[in-house]
């Protein structure tokens, strides 16, 4: 099972939540009415209002109270925290969180919010220009990779394959590397997920 919520959340603009449910109703055949008005209510959604009237924050937590509310195993999400308030990106990576709980639930998430993978995935691929850069566990590519300050005399002494990107920084060299190649007297500060995306990316061009 399956449930899907894109970008843009498509319910009729004249619906109301409790509508919604009604043909949701006779949409999926184990659709869960009980669960989709606890969502409802969890979500803070308002049932008096209609579709056109919402902010686009209730709109994709709708969309998400939908696709929670017919048992679906895996979800599909296509840039579904993009352009919602700090606040309520916040409350979605809750929910998205909670649901991956349960071992048999999945979600496959496509973002340019990296820093939203970086809360709710286990792996993460970076595709770039319609190319996969790199397809790795989260918490491997957060222990393979760190940012190092370096002297010039520093950065020679280093293998060139252990550096993805470097820049110079009016105090001296900064560089993303890998963390197996560089000798224990150099430190390694920790680089998030976002950081690795930017300078992967830098490099690329």
């Amino acid at each position: 099972d399956i449930g899907v919520v894109m970008d843009e959340v498509g319910f009729p603009l004249c619906l109301k939540t409790k509508e919604i449910g009604k043909i949701m109703q006779m949409t999926f055949h184990n659709w869960d009415q009980k669960r989709y008005e606890q969502l409802i209510r969890q979500f803070n959604i308002p049932d008096n209002r209609q579709f056109k009237d919402f902010s686009r924050g209730m709109k994709m937590k709708a969309g998400i109270a939908v696709a929670l509310s017919h048992h679906a195993k895996l979800l599909i999400l296509d840039e579904a925290t993009s352009g919602l308030d700090p606040v309520v990106r916040d409350e979605v990576l809750d929910i998205l969180n909670e649901f991956t709980r349960d071992e048999n639930h999945s979600i496959l998430i496509s973002s340019h919010i990296v820093s939203d993978l970086e809360k709710c995935c286990d792996y993460i691929a970076f595709l770039h220009r319609g190319k996969l850069i790199l397809c790795e566990e989260k918490d491997v590519l957060l222990a393979s990779y760190g940012i190092v300050n370096l002297t010039p005399v520093q950065l020679a002494e280093l293998p060139s394959s252990s550096i993805l990107h470097q820049k110079n920084t009016g105090y001296g060299i900064q560089a993303l590397v890998k963390r197996d190649a560089i000798p224990v007297d150099i430190s390694i500060s920790p680089v998030t997920i976002e950081e690795l995306f930017v300078q992967l990316v830098k490099e690329y061009h």
